[in-house]
């Protein structure tokens, strides 16, 4: 749930005639799954004639706004009883998705906007130009998932996307979250090159934005590029596309005060929910990522903007953090990743779980974004270890692309039995495995805070 995956688990019971008994492996599962959030929905299914609306809506809760998991629940003598020959499934739900008018954007380029209301239609969702302008913006902020615009108003005013960027010196953008295609990752890109925006990334959401780009600023996750931290605390305009805004992107929450950061903030979320819930945005927007990023994309862009140097000093504070300092140690594991940079081809997936190793990647390698057509990072933003093997050997089984899995020792041992997937689905992978015999994060922990103690963080290879 944390890592915003959608999935829907299909979990079997006991016979409806035991349940409540404590009978073999009976299990609570709206309980065990739903008490402390792990689940989206937790549904039993007692009757086989409704399995195909009990599936359609697991999928369309696990897509829709934040997407998560769905578990449904399966009692074994429902299983075993006859569904007439007639019961179908229903269609999928589909995302919705915002496409401009055929009438295309108007060239008027528009510097003051007045305060409108929007209702929810997807292609007709207007902002009118200030007085003066004598053509109507069909594209425009409020072209949302749902169509829906919220606003978390100052008192007594609601604030609009374009008078907040078009007021910034030192804006920048971090994108990220679970939501993103290709097609709305092309579309910010034409945002952020119409705008001259710097953009940074969220914790393991780098390939939301090309890491070749010249406007692209760095990640900001664990081990976070100092003069990257630093600019944002320096920023005037936060554009948070995607991101909860979590503990990892905002450095233990300092990056941004709570609950009102010092930097005026846009916050964009396809869940209400999460609109608030520690940030107060000036402007909140529930939007799909896509359709959000393809109304930023129409937004006018001035003919010049007072942020250039800003944006060309983020790319460079980038490009000098690849340059790695000599470490003392065997292993070079900025030149490991330099490797994989070189050898990979553009569309390789490099799938990691959780661990210091992982920092070598998030920092030197140079992820291909979503723009070129697929994802190229695959890893656990809720810091799962043993997330890297399973996913590697999925994507290389769904996709037939080359493929990476990066782990460390630890790490590998929580899931290498998936080899056996591998090996049954003919999957082909590669693994890098770090083998330094010792559980890395928490050992450095262990040194940080009691270097005298060592306790349960050692491993010994068989």
């Amino acid at each position: 749930a944390q890592d915003s995956t959608p999935m829907v688990l299909f979990v079997g019971d006991v016979a409806s005639d035991q349940r409540d008994r404590e009978a073999f492996q009976e299990v609570d599962y709206r309980a065990f799954f739903g008490a402390f959030g792990m689940a989206k929905r937790v549904e039993r299914v007692d009757s086989p004639e409704r399995l195909p609306e009990y599936v359609a809506r697991a999928f369309a809760t696990a897509l829709n706004g934040r997407p998560g998991p769905v578990v449904l629940v399966l009692p074994e003598d429902m299983l075993t009883q006859p569904v007439p020959d007639a019961l179908q499934p229903q269609p999928r739900w589909q995302v919705p998705a915002w496409l401009p008018d055929a009438g295309g954007l108007t060239a008027s380029r528009t510097r003051t906007w007045r305060r409108s209301v929007c209702r929810p239609s997807l292609r007709h969702a207007r902002y009118p130009a200030a007085a003066g302008a004598a053509q109507t913006l069909r594209r425009a902020v409020a072209a949302v998932l749902g169509a829906l615009l919220l606003a978390a108003a100052l008192p007594g005013q609601a604030w609009d996307a374009a008078p907040l960027l078009q007021a910034a010196q030192r804006p920048i953008v971090i994108a990220g979250g679970s939501s993103w295609t290709p097609e709305g990752a092309r579309e910010l890109q034409a945002f952020a090159e119409a705008w001259q925006l710097p953009v940074a990334t969220a914790l393991r959401f780098q390939d939301s934005f090309d890491n070749h780009h010249r406007l692209y600023a760095g990640d900001v996750g664990i081990a976070i590029n100092p003069r990257l931290a630093e600019r944002i605390r320096q920023a005037d305009l936060v554009l948070a596309l995607g991101p909860r805004l979590g503990e990892m992107t905002t450095s233990g929450y300092t990056l941004l005060q709570v609950p009102r950061p010092q930097q005026r903030l846009i916050h964009v979320h396809p869940g209400a929910e999460e609109l608030g819930r520690v940030y107060q945005p000036e402007l909140a927007l529930c939007a799909s990522l896509p359709a959000m990023a393809a109304a930023l994309a129409a937004l006018p862009a001035p003919a010049s903007v007072p942020w250039r140097d800003w944006t060309e000093a983020a790319h460079a504070d980038y490009l000098a953090n690849l340059q790695a300092q000599a470490l003392p140690g065997p292993l070079d594991m900025a030149a490991v990743i330099g490797t994989l940079q070189r050898l990979l081809p553009p569309d390789a997936a490099l799938c990691n779980g959780a661990g210091n190793f992982a920092s070598w990647a998030h920092r030197f390698f140079r992820y291909h974004g979503l723009t070129k057509g697929v994802k190229t990072q695959l890893a656990p933003t809720n810091g799962a270890m043993g997330y890297g093997v399973p996913a590697a050997i999925a994507c290389a089984i769904t996709s037939g692309r080359v493929v990476v899995a990066l782990t460390g020792d630890g790490d590998f041992m929580m899931t290498g039995q998936e080899l056996a997937t591998a090996r049954q689905y003919g999957a082909r992978l590669i693994v890098v495995l770090v083998n330094n015999g010792v559980y890395g994060t928490i050992r450095m922990h262990q040194a940080r805070a009691y270097p005298q103690r060592q306790a349960g963080s050692m491993l010994t290879n068989p």
